[in-house]
Parts: C-alpha cells; sequence; structure tokens
C-alpha cells in the first residue's frame, strides 16, 4: 500500500467541493428557491443569505469535499482505483452529509418532506459527480 498523496488529496477535494458547492446553489438558489422561501416563511424565520452564512455552506462543502477524496484514497488500495469506487465513496459521502441533513430538517419539522426528498435526491447525483471529479484527480504519490 502506497502513502496517500496529501496534494492530490487536496487538490481533488477542491474540485469535489466546487462541485458540491454548485449543486448546493443550484438546489438552494435556483431550482427550489421558492419552496426553501416558503419553509422559511412557515418557520417565521428569513432565509440567511448574509455572508456569513454563504461562506459556512461554502466552506462546508470544500471540508466534505476534501474529506470524501481522502476516504477514497484510503479505500482506494481496497477496493480498486477507479470510477466504481469512487461512486461508491461519493454514496456513503452522501449517506453520511446529505442523507442526515436532509432527514434531520425533515424529522426536526424544520423542512417539508418533500423538499427534503427533493434534496436528498439531488445531492446524491451531486455526490457521485464530485466522488467521480475527486477520484479523477487523486493519483498516488
Amino acid at each position: 500500500m502506497g502513502k496517500i498523496n496529501w496534494s492530490r488529496v487536496i487538490l481533488g477535494g477542491l474540485l469535489a467541493g466546487v462541485v458540491l458547492n454548485i449543486f448546493d446553489f443550484l438546489f438552494f438558489n435556483v431550482f427550489m428557491m421558492k419552496q426553501v422561501e416558503a419553509a422559511f416563511h412557515m418557520l417565521g424565520r428569513p432565509m440567511d443569505n448574509s455572508a456569513r452564512a454563504i461562506v459556512i455552506w461554502v466552506v462546508l462543502d470544500f471540508i466534505i469535499g476534501i474529506a470524501l477524496v481522502w476516504v477514497y484514497a484510503v479505500a482506494r488500495p481496497r477496493l480498486g482505483a477507479g470510477a466504481g469506487t469512487a461512486v461508491k465513496i461519493g454514496f456513503v459521502a452522501w449517506l453520511l452529509a446529505e442523507l442526515t441533513f436532509a432527514v434531520s430538517m425533515w424529522n426536526l419539522h424544520l423542512m417539508p418532506a418533500g423538499l427534503m426528498l427533493a434534496n436528498a435526491v439531488w445531492m446524491l447525483v451531486g455526490a457521485i459527480i464530485a466522488g467521480l471529479c475527486g477520484a479523477w484527480v487523486y493519483k498516488e504519490a
């Protein structure tokens, strides 16, 4: 087993983070903006689009992207390099980050089930594409 190539983990993770950020932006600010705003209105809260909130969401997606590629690097010797492993790791990242988020928001009655289901399905695609992109960049040292 080779050593983890940390510079490629970071580089691939940043690319994966860009993909995740694009998917989040499209979902929350383009495709489902009216539904998200309505959900916040039902809570009696305005949607927070402040610079601080945006920075937190953007940084979080980059952290998830880097973690995704790190897990790919760890799994690669056991599951093999390539798209199949990248898809599996993207799925695991989705389970741990996106599905947990969607179910938590629905279970706490903070967001409607339909909105969270749409988010979960949309981000499953995003996490798999992010995994594929991050794995494409990652190479052993």
